[in-house]
């Protein structure tokens, strides 16, 4: 019995030993392709070697405004600022650019909802639209609900001044209750 011991220990200690010396041997691959091209430059990364004019990415309070005041925190004068660089902007945006227009977006965790800003049938054909781009956009990984409530778009707009505002139990209630709303 104490032999068979001996042995196992042996084993692990040379499977250590082998692991260990694969583990800080240089890739030799490495020194071959700088052999094979003396002249190559070293890859070098955008985040270490940005192009000439780029934003300093690295600032974690990067502020695309280039203010002097680099601390400066969110504040009830930046709201409009949070509003245009939300997802649900970008969206509005690329149906607009689509031609999709009277349809208000709001995101919500994994799906989004889509309410008709006015009334009539050219608002439901956008609202149908709007779906169908969303939808492929995002390719169907997405909840795509819709609101042809006349109050959703105003009741999306209360959400987001309710969130930018702190006003977290009432935005809560208005996203349950826009949710309701949806198809």
């Amino acid at each position: 019995m104490d032999k068979t011991w001996k042995w196992i220990g042996i084993a692990l200690f040379i499977g250590l030993f082998i692991t260990l010396a694969a583990c800080t041997t240089p890739n030799p691959r490495a020194d071959e392709a700088n052999e094979l091209n003396p002249n190559a430059e070293q890859t070098k990364s955008v985040y270490d070697n940005p192009p000439d004019g780029a934003e300093d990415l690295t600032d974690p309070l990067f502020n695309s405004d280039k203010s002097e005041n680099k601390t400066k925190t969110h504040d009830k004068t930046d709201t409009p600022n949070i509003r245009e660089n939300s997802i649900s902007s970008h969206f509005e945006s690329i149906l607009k650019g689509q031609g999709i227009k009277d349809v208000k977006v709001f995101n919500v965790d994994n799906s989004v909802i889509l309410a008709q800003t006015k009334a009539g049938k050219t608002s439901h054909d956008h609202l149908n639209q709007a779906q169908t781009l969303m939808d492929n956009m995002l390719n169907g990984n997405i909840k795509i609900l819709t609101a042809t409530d006349p109050q959703a778009a105003s009741l999306i707009s209360r959400i987001e001044k309710n969130i930018e505002n702190a006003h977290y139990q009432e935005a809560s209630d208005d996203i349950l209750e826009l949710l309701n709303m949806t198809e």
